[in-house]
C-alpha cells in the first residue's frame, strides 16, 4: 500500500480540502435561501478557498507515512 501513498502531501490535503470545501458548499447551498451571485462568488469561494489552505498545511502532518 506504500505505493499508493501520496508523495506530494501538501497537494494531496490541498485536494482534499477543496473537494471537502466543495461539498459543504454544495449542500449548503441546497439549504440556504440567500442566492445573490455577489453572495455566491465571495462567501462560497472565500470557503472553499479556506478549507483548500487548510487542507494544503495540514496534509505534510497527517497524509506523511
Amino acid at each position: 500500500m506504500r505505493g499508493f501513498a501520496p508523495t506530494r502531501t501538501a497537494l494531496a490535503g490541498a485536494a482534499a480540502g477543496l473537494l471537502a470545501g466543495g461539498v459543504s458548499a454544495t449542500v449548503y447551498g441546497l439549504h440556504c435561501d440567500e442566492n445573490a451571485a455577489a453572495f455566491v462568488a465571495v462567501w462560497y469561494s472565500l470557503g472553499i478557498g479556506m478549507t483548500a489552505v487548510a487542507g494544503a498545511i495540514l496534509g505534510p502532518r497527517v497524509l506523511r507515512w
